[in-house]
């Protein structure tokens, strides 16, 4: 249920297309840059909103499966295989 309402667009990181991660990133430094901190700072804020993309937009990079308390990555393998 927790799935279908997240509404992952991809399985794998290695699934998100290149260019939407590019768009993303320059949003997000769009976004920081706009708090007037020193460039490293920004590049470390645009980071951890692109981790947040990842875990909101691939499934296997959320860190819990509604159905068992492991990590989604193992869950899917295990549904997968059953």
């Amino acid at each position: 249920m927790q799935v279908a309402a997240a509404f992952p667009r991809y399985v794998r990181r290695d699934e998100v297309d290149p260019a939407e991660l590019v768009r993303e990133r320059e949003i997000f430094r769009g976004q920081a840059a706009g708090t007037g901190k020193p460039a490293q700072v920004i590049e470390k804020i645009v980071d951890g909103k692109i981790e947040k993309f990842y875990v909101t937009s691939a499934f296997s990079s959320r860190s819990t499966c509604a159905i068992r308390s492991s990590p989604s990555r193992s869950c899917l393998r295990s549904r997968v295989a059953s």
